[in-house]
């Protein structure tokens, strides 16, 4: 007790101090392991290479440089200009257009960021030309981006399936309802405050307009499909998968829409290999740290500490959205993911729930964490890109989170809406 009692003071330090968090992690694991077990340091080493060196983690630095590669390369421009020409001229059009838009480009990319900054770079123009206000704008930008969290390809669901032990076909699956669930949501938020402010109304495009942007975004639009198509057409497995997409995204990029050249490429290897550092130490201090919650049994001790409090599974799941909820609103996602999934995960499936059906519960409650004050890193992005400040981009936002938080809240008591694909699959593959 005492040791765990010294990590804990030490982690506290550690991060007052700025420490980056992957080295906090890995630091104060390896001094309680040191102190407190008889676990020797050779295993520790074995442990954190094996942690990094699953072949489905091989899939994150392609999804990545995919993202990175469809936001610069004209994918998100031409499926935009597709979706307004359509709703467009309606009342709550454009903002619809928006949201369609970033539930689209989610499944190109599989990434918040890359997905917020699309997002933003295509719809910020049109949207203050037709008088919604930047920081509303801006705050429906951040809100939208936050799908890229749940509609697959998804990078934090390949993060959380080797922790639940789960398949990323599985897991991608149960992802599709609730990413337009939620998408849906806020398409209703947007139309309540367009049909109360009355904004201006864009003009109507033709159907020979409209069959141009649909021809224009045919190729962009392949890109899901052959993601999806693939995995579950058993062509591919999703780092294939990965890696098909983002040859995919240079080629259309280059050839077709011509945005992409060797500056370009650079600019996204850079990027993409920066995220799959970080990823990657923090995957492999994530294994420490549960190296050390499984030498002392601390999941447990916590289950059997719930079930003598008397809570059932409603109560423990509220009880876990609300630790997610907090901690969302100071740290990131993949820091959250690594360490509350050790901890809750086996409570909650002690407590009869379904890890597929949590991996939803703690991914919805993550993305909502994204655009919460005062570290909301979806907010940050949207407002730098649309050079407001971050306050006012925070205060656009909040119908936007409101309806985010609601909607976690159903799908974390509606399981079916995370388990009928998942379940229909599985009875389908016998």
């Amino acid at each position: 007790m005492e040791i765990a009692i010294a990590g804990l003071v030490m982690f506290i330090v550690l991060i007052a101090i700025g420490v980056p968090f992957w080295a906090n992690l890995a630091g104060v694991s390896i001094f309680i392991i040191v102190a407190g077990t008889h676990l020797s340091l050779s295993t520790v080493s074995q442990q954190m290479f094996d942690a990094v060196s699953r072949f489905p983690l091989m899939a994150i630095p392609f999804f990545l440089f995919a993202g990175h590669v469809m936001a610069r390369g004209g994918c998100s421009g031409s499926i935009f200009a597709m979706f307004a020409s359509f709703f467009g001229h309606r009342p709550a059009g454009l903002p619809t257009a928006v949201v369609l838009l970033a539930m689209v480009f989610s499944a190109l990319s599989g990434s918040v960021l890359a997905t917020v900054s699309a997002v933003t770079v295509v719809s910020l123009a049109p949207m203050l030309k037709q008088g919604f206000p930047k920081h509303l704008s801006l705050g429906l930008f951040a809100a939208s981006g936050t799908l890229g969290t749940l509609i697959p390809p998804s990078i934090t669901m390949i993060l959380y399936a080797p922790m639940a032990e789960r398949s990323i076909s599985v897991l991608f699956l149960s992802g599709i309802f609730p990413g337009i669930f939620i998408g849906l949501c806020l398409i209703m938020v947007v139309v309540i405050l367009s049909l109360r402010r009355h904004f201006e109304l864009g003009t109507a495009a033709t159907w020979r307009e409209r069959l141009l942007h649909i021809r224009n975004s045919l190729p962009a639009l392949g890109i899901p499909v052959i993601i999806l198509g693939g995995i579950y057409g058993g062509v591919f497995t999703p780092t294939e998968a990965a890696a098909v997409a983002s040859v995919y995204g240079l080629l259309i990029g280059w050839l077709v829409y011509r945005q992409i050249d060797w500056k370009v490429i650079k600019e996204c290897t850079t990027a993409s290999l920066r995220s799959t550092s970080m990823i990657y130490l923090l995957i492999a201090s994530a294994c420490l740290y549960g190296m050390v919650l499984s030498y002392f049994q601390i999941p447990q001790m916590l289950t059997q500490a719930m079930v003598g409090m008397g809570l059932t599974l409603a109560t423990f799941t509220l009880v876990a959205m609300m630790i997610i909820f907090i901690l969302g609103c100071f740290m990131d996602i993949v820091p959250i993911l690594f360490i509350t999934t050790p901890l809750l995960l086996p409570a909650f499936i002690g407590f009869g729930g379904d890890p597929i059906h949590y991996g939803i519960i703690l991914i919805a409650c993550l993305h909502v964490g994204q655009v919460t004050p005062p570290f909301g890193m979806a907010i940050f992005v949207a407002a730098g890109l649309g050079q407001e400040p971050a306050e006012q981009v925070f205060r656009g936002a909040f119908w936007f989170l409101v309806s985010m938080i609601l909607s976690a809240a159903v799908l974390a008591y509606v399981p079916v809406i995370s388990l009928y694909l998942p379940t229909l699959w599985m009875r389908a593959m016998g």
